[in-house]
């Protein structure tokens, strides 16, 4: 498991893009944490960003700022969690 920094991102105006509040008691089935590009808060954990469909923005639960995944396109490359 890694804990991985979120890009920070600015407000979201367009309604093209879903916003999950992202709060600490998010807990996975296995992965990694997620840190607010903000505020550096652990807004996903043990969370494996595969189970995600979609281009959703996370907003952190402590400093209410918006986040986006640290790779292009919102989802990872196939190889992005191996070991």
């Amino acid at each position: 498991m890694a804990t991985i920094l979120m890009v920070p991102v600015g407000p979201i105006t367009k309604l093209n893009r879903s916003i999950i509040l992202a709060e600490r008691g998010m807990s996975g089935t296995g992965g990694d944490d997620f840190m607010c590009g903000h505020c550096g808060s652990i807004i996903l954990e043990d969370f494996d960003p595969s189970t995600v469909r979609g281009n959703p923005v996370y907003q952190c639960g402590i400093c209410e700022n918006n986040n986006d995944w640290p790779f292009a396109g919102g989802d990872p490359p196939d190889d992005a969690w191996s070991a």
